[in-house]
């Protein structure tokens, strides 16, 4: 392997037992990177924001004594196709024996700032979705991870354990080093892969070369069939069954007729599957005619309830079959099910073992109509011993169309309505995204004499093996397996029929990774509501703490199950909707000012439990610290007239999307329209930086047809905090350079916005200031279709402005042409 002496920064060549102890650096690769040739004339390219990665990270390692460094953009030859994949198939190696690892995340800004504003920007970074870095993760005993200016995050091992753990849903054990990779199931470890991408589609596969210890030659341009081989190559050497726990989602194929998955996001959700203990575990191997496996038949299930899509039933099963059924019998009472009631009626089907076929009923549903994904209630019971259940619910309206929040809550009333009254045949009452309902859960009986087929599963797409009357599956120990009801969350607070609920709208949100611990708050007809939420506030409800939590993982990943956060903020306002219906509500035609906003009548709720429901309890103890303000000195405001919020009148905004509470367009005493730009806590660096260069541009008295944004006042109290800004009021429906320039754009209005964006950048140098946060989202294209330059707070962007240039009017000219580029292109 190459390593960078990090006094000197030249290249050498080390074999096996001569490598000397060395760091490494894992980093998301930008379009500045320098390559190995780069590298041999390195004085041309100390532009490139990769050089100056390189550079600090040399410096970081010779601050840890460590006088070698291994980076992937340089030290690899990538024109020698025999070198890349001797680098490839030994990367893994080369993290794992690494005396310290440094992650680089380019994309938080410093490790010095308020700790829940530096958690958020750690889960949204994109290194953790990159498919590289997770072995950059797993492989290294001691990784470190430092923001954009190097300062120092954390470690892996110690204080950011519980954070990655919650950002990765990677076990902590397996980060910390404490139980090794060969033990976590196949399942397990290939849906750490399933939420992240690589920029080229093979290295979806060759990224997890390391992390299942295979070796094996790399096909640069075979495209997906690369993940097809890796897991050729994983049962080749392993009898975990858990290979094959994948669930059907739009990256399949229609005609996809594997057991093997087609891509790494089928196996989403699948970490808590556990394999078979070795004494039921059977050998599988490929054939010349595909995949030959023994495995248990449907019937040998033991009695378990499971999840939605349990990937034995979706992976498995085969042929494309549309069977309708005719269901009879009682439903599920809370404890038991009934006895010696009839089995469902097949029509269609010659299969003798109605399990099997319900079975099949559910993958050709799934399986032939993916567009639609509509599945009717499912309700049978075995002709025989009486004792399976299994229950289906209907994912959306005939055409794929989601239903509205309104026939969710009437389905939700149906549905109820119907087991009470035990009327329970053909019942096709809910949807996907219904907050209140698990979607699909089944049991099956346990038969003492298992019975296993062979069946063989063709590779080639497209064909499916035939097995005549019979249906297989593997089975799988679910970790979760305990007895659980069919069960609803409809608060008893839910408004009647003939009510509506006022509007309300989100203030901030917010949620902790170290704990339970998450607040929401909104506004209302005026009135403030904080609700301080924690999972003890469920402990007295096992199925309320299981969906709380389950909203915190949606937090977490702003979408999952295509549950979003939005639904999550739903779920806690709820209960508080009788409450909102009884505020006055306020006189639409009354001026309001920005002292209602920042200082409104506040109540603090949070939630007890009583049989299963949501209980709003008002916390009178709790005192809530507003988001907004810092104290500023007088000094820096001097040159600006000071509004107390009191003096600041709201008016209102049209808006795209629902109404919101939160104020942006206001008017001063004097009669001038601006826009107020919010000061949050934590924002004091960006605040300073912002006021100083706006002095600038206020004494340097720049042509005021210059089309930039100038400030005309602060918002600030008796106590010298400042609340907001007081700016250039533009119209423009908030339309910025970015979704603007469209490929119909013609060239002339194109001409005249890259006219006008060096027109004001010139201005500004020739006055010695510098824009520093130069991109196409600063730019604000107004309904005269003209280009407005904004936001003077500093900072930069990755892609636009190399980090080492950034507030410098160098930085602005490198923006400048890669905008003009965007503007033509």
């Amino acid at each position: 392997m190459r390593l960078i002496n990090t006094k000197t920064l030249e290249l050498h060549e080390f074999f096996n037992e001569n490598t000397p102890r060395y760091a490494i650096l894992s980093h998301a690769w930008g379009d500045q990177e320098v390559t190995f040739q780069d590298w041999q004339n390195r004085q041309s390219v100390t532009w490139k924001h990769g050089y100056s990665k390189i550079l600090k990270a040399c410096n970081q390692a010779l601050n840890d004594m460590l006088g070698w460094l291994w980076v992937d953009t340089n030290c690899i030859d990538k024109s020698s196709s025999a070198e890349l994949t001797e680098a490839i198939n030994s990367m893994f190696a080369y993290y794992q024996k690494s005396k310290v690892c440094y992650a680089y995340l380019a994309d938080v800004p410093t490790a010095n700032q308020d700790i829940e504003l530096l958690n958020s920007e750690l889960r949204r970074s994109r290194w953790f979705t990159r498919g590289w870095t997770l072995q950059e993760l797993l492989a290294p005993k001691h990784v470190v991870f430092h923001a954009a200016d190097w300062s120092r995050i954390g470690r892996k091992d110690d204080t950011l354990t519980d954070l990655l753990t919650s950002i990765t849903k990677i076990d902590g054990s397996y980060l910390a080093g404490y139980t090794e990779l060969h033990w976590a199931p196949i399942s397990k470890r290939m849906s750490w892969l399933a939420k992240r991408t690589t920029t080229r589609i093979e290295d979806m596969a060759y990224c997890m070369l390391g992390i299942f210890d295979i070796n094996m030659p790399l096909l640069y341009g075979e495209g997906k069939r690369a993940f097809f081989r890796l897991q050729e190559e994983i049962i080749k050497r392993s009898n975990d069954h858990t290979i094959f726990c994948w669930k059907w989602n739009e990256d399949v194929p229609n005609n996809w007729a594997s057991l093997l998955a087609p891509w790494p996001t089928v196996f989403r959700g699948a970490g808590e599957f556990q394999p078979l203990v070795k004494d039921e575990i059977s050998v599988f191997s490929m054939t010349n005619a595909g995949l030959s496996i023994r495995l248990p038949a449907v019937p040998t299930f033991k009695a378990r309830w499971s999840r939605e899509a349990s990937c034995g039933f979706m992976s498995s099963l085969t042929g494309k079959l549309e069977i309708k059924f005719t269901f009879y019998g009682d439903p599920p009472s809370n404890h038991h099910t009934h006895e010696n009631d009839d089995a469902c009626r097949n029509e269609e089907t010659t299969s003798e073992d109605e399990t099997c076929g319900w079975a099949a009923v559910l993958l050709g549903e799934t399986r032939t109509r993916p567009q639609v994904r509509t599945c009717i209630l499912l309700g049978s019971k075995t002709k025989n011993d009486g004792d399976d259940v299994a229950i289906g619910l209907m994912e959306t309206r005939e055409g794929g169309i989601d239903l509205t929040r309104d026939e969710k809550n009437t389905i939700l009333h149906q549905w109820q309505q119907k087991f009470m009254t035990d009327d329970y045949a053909n019942s096709s009452v809910a949807c996907i995204g219904n907050p209140w309902i698990k979607l699909v859960m089944e049991r099956v009986r346990d038969i003492p004499e298992s019975k296993e087929l062979t069946t063989l599963g063709e590779q080639s797409s497209g064909n499916t093996a035939n097995t005549a009357n019979t249906i297989t599956a593997p089975i799988f120990k679910i970790c979760d397996s305990s007895y659980k009801d069919m069960s609803f969350e409809a608060c008893n607070n839910a408004l009647s029929p003939l009510q509506t609920a006022p509007a309300w709208s989100v203030i901030q949100f917010t949620f902790s990774d170290r704990n339970t611990d998450s607040k929401l708050v909104v506004m209302c007809n005026g009135k403030l509501f904080v609700i301080r939420l924690s999972a003890d506030n469920f402990s007295e409800s096992p199925k309320l703490k299981e969906r709380y939590l389950f909203f915190l993982q949606v937090a977490e990943e702003f979408e999952l199950d295509d549950v979003t956060v939005e639904d999550f903020w739903d779920w806690i306002v709820d209960p508080l909707l009788p409450i909102f219906c009884k505020l006055p509500t306020p006189d639409q035609a009354a001026p309001r000012t920005l002292d209602s906003f920042f200082n409104p009548e506040t109540f603090v709720y949070t939630f007890r439990t009583v049989s299963d429901e949501r209980i709003p309890q008002l916390d009178t103890d709790t005192k809530h610290r507003s988001w907004f303000g810092i104290p500023v000195p007088d000094g820096l405001c001097v040159p600006w007239k000071s509004f107390d919020p009191s003096e600041v009148r709201i008016l209102p905004e049209k808006v795209i999307g629902p109404p919101s509470d939160t104020p942006s367009k206001v008017l001063l005493d004097d009669g001038t329209i601006a826009f107020l730009k919010l000061v949050h806590r934590g924002d004091k660096q960006p605040l300073t930086t912002e006021l100083e260069t706006y002095g600038k541009i206020d004494r340097a008295q720049l042509d005021a047809q210059v089309r930039i944004s100038r400030l005309h006042g602060i918002v600030r109290n008796n106590d010298r905090v400042v609340f907001g800004l007081l700016l250039t009021y533009i119209d423009c429906g908030r339309v910025t350079l970015s979704c603007a320039v469209r490929p119909e754009t013609e060239v002339p209005l194109r001409e005249k916005w890259a006219a006008q964006i060096q027109q004001a950048v010139g201005q500004l140098h020739d006055a010695g200031i510098a824009w520093g946060d130069a991109k196409p989202d600063n730019i604000l294209i107004d309904v005269n279709k003209d280009a407005w330059l904004i936001d003077f707070g500093g900072s930069y962007t990755e892609g636009w402005v190399p980090k080492t240039l950034a507030g410098t009017m160098e930085g602005d000219r490198i923006a400048l042409e890669k905008i003009l580029e965007y503007i033509r292109n």
